[in-house]
């Protein structure tokens, strides 16, 4: 990937204009067959999709604003949608990367005013009238769901939890190109890391490094925790144990789970490498583990259910004699949250169509014996997943 081609490109993918016009509509369609008269997006990952607006990096303490429960975007029928923000997140935290704010109209909200009669007015005005049903994201503050049922009790406010998540599991071809870069970045790290890796080193070491890597080839920020973690005969640690300051030693397998944050998407990436000599066994289960991957690639097919690809590829472990170390879902769809829904699991029945986007990272876990695993991003496609991510699954040792 060239990094300053990279750096030169849309800060968001979701931002250029047919982006943010073509989401819009699809909404408004939503919008008419639910009976929703005004769709209030609150500040959240669901907020960049639909407008641009760029998301806090992690952090531990939470920013906060006066009246920050009004900001958010407002979808009436037609017209210009709102964009409802505070004075002081406009003045010094609004789209920090740079990225502008396109097709939407901007109403701050200033200290002098009372903002439940601006956000009042501006729902009247949208809706043409009092509105009668008002929808907002899943995750929009509670203090929005309570004012505006305080503001218009006559009205039905409503949680949605689909029609958001549906439109955002089918990825554009801008989203696609912002996420194939982020999954290029990771294969990168991957390869610089196996260059550096050895057996004095941390665990903690060698996830910093990985996550100063990724910041050097251009990442926002890590998509999650880094993780880095030994498992074998010395290691009776579970796989929920990561990421200790200890050193990787000889004789484990070493596993990495990381991700990064980029153009306004998230990559998802792992592999697992043996420290000296692999015994029989890891050996075996690590063909399991490709084996079952390559199973739930082939049938990320438009129609087929979320939980039929996780039968097909648990079958292969299963098959093999290893199922109850395989204790995890198959995958997760991706996009500009590392996890999202649909769920390659056997609770998930939605049918999959061409465009979504899914890890696939099948496993095999033994405390005090070995842990492998393998994962990749894969688009669905009529012919089956396409891998995003281009570094080699084969087993390596180091």
């Amino acid at each position: 990937m060239d990094i300053e081609a990279s750096k030169a490109r849309e800060v968001l993918a979701a931002n250029g204009p047919d982006e943010v016009s073509r989401r819009i509509s699809l909404l408004r369609g939503s919008m008419a067959r639910e009976g929703i008269d005004v769709f209030y997006v609150g500040l959240s990952t669901d907020l960049e999709y639909l407008a641009g607006i760029e998301r806090p990096l992690h952090q531990y303490g939470r920013l906060r604003f006066w009246a920050d429960w009004v900001i958010g975007g407002v979808v009436g029928p037609e017209g210009t949608p709102v964009l409802m923000l505070t004075r002081h997140l406009t003045k010094g935290h609004l789209n920090e990367l740079g990225a502008p704010i396109r097709g939407l109209e901007v109403v701050v909200v200033n200290e002098s005013d009372e903002p439940t009669e601006v956000v009042a007015a501006t729902l009247r005005r949208i809706a043409g009238r009092d509105p009668r049903t008002i929808a907002i994201n899943v995750d929009a503050p509670a203090a929005l769901a309570l004012n505006l049922r305080s503001i218009f009790p006559a009205a039905t406010v409503s949680i949605d939890t689909q029609i958001l998540a549906t439109l955002r599991s089918v990825k554009s071809d801008a989203e696609l190109a912002a996420m194939a870069d982020a999954c290029e970045l990771v294969d990168r790290t991957y390869e610089h890391a196996l260059g550096i890796v050895r057996p004095d080193m941390t665990e903690i070491e060698l996830a910093r490094e990985i996550d100063a890597h990724m910041i050097s080839l251009g990442a926002v920020a890590p998509s999650f925790k880094t993780d880095i973690w030994t498992m074998g005969p010395s290691e009776k640690r579970t796989v929920g144990e990561r990421a200790r300051d200890q050193p990787i030693g000889t004789g484990t397998s070493l596993n990495f789970d990381f991700g990064a944050g980029l153009r306004g998407y998230c990559s998802d990436f792992g592999r697992t490498v043996f420290i000296g000599k692999p015994p029989t066994r890891y050996i075996e289960a690590y063909g399991l583990v490709v084996g079952a991957q390559a199973a739930g690639a082939a049938a990320l097919r438009p129609g087929t259910s979320a939980s039929e690809v996780d039968r097909q590829a648990r079958a292969v472990i299963e098959a093999g004699g290893y199922g109850e170390w395989f204790w995890h879902r198959l995958g997760h769809s991706i996009g500009k949250d590392t996890h999202e829904p649909p769920f390659l699991d056997i609770t998930d029945d939605t049918l999959l169509e061409e465009g979504m986007c899914f890890t696939i990272e099948p496993s095999i876990f033994i405390p005090g014996e070995f842990g492998c695993r393998v994962e990749d991003v894969y688009v669905v496609t009529r012919e089956g997943g396409r891998r995003m991510n281009h570094v080699s699954a084969e087993m390596r040792t180091v």
